[in-house]
């Protein structure tokens, strides 16, 4: 509370609180035809208050395109460049958080996801998205120039 409501007026890090808001930016075309996820250039680094913390990190790629029939282009959120956040990260093709599938000759679409990393750390911390195709063809973000971002917010635990 305030010192005037009759509280100590020092700032509180109580559960759930959002403590910090970190954005990153990725101006113009990445695209890759790889099979192996590689790097997308888009990410931000954050540091915690605590290592009681938790990180959200809420990314969005505009203009996601995949020009390949039956080919599913796949994104991962990695932790400084070796750790794979995504669900099930050991599971070959499914280690992944999102998807951009092409059932046609190509598709370009936005793809928006959310995860929560409890990283046990208040040393300086990277969040990137990798991508990769699922078998041939290319894939891409940003395309016609547009812009994808990431951001992380930390919140007190």
């Amino acid at each position: 509370l305030p010192a005037a409501n009759g509280g100590t007026g020092v700032t509180s890090y109580a559960p759930g609180k959002i403590l910090q808001v970190v954005t990153g930016y990725l101006d113009g075309l990445a695209s890759t035809t790889s099979t192996t996820f590689a790097d997308t250039g888009l990410d931000a680094d954050i540091t915690l208050a605590s290592t009681s913390s938790k990180v959200i990190i809420q990314a969005t790629l505009v203009s996601a395109y995949n020009n390949a029939l039956n080919n599913q282009g796949m994104f991962r959120i990695m932790r400084d460049d070796t750790t794979n956040l995504t669900p099930y990260p050991d599971s070959g093709e499914q280690g992944h958080i999102g998807i951009i599938y092409c059932p046609g000759e190509k598709i370009n679409s936005t793809i928006n996801f959310m995860f929560e990393d409890s990283p046990s750390s208040t040393s300086s911390l990277n969040y990137s998205i990798y991508f990769a195709c699922q078998t041939s063809g290319s894939m891409s973000i940003n395309q016609n120039g547009q812009r994808s971002y990431i951001h992380l917010m930390e919140i007190g635990a």
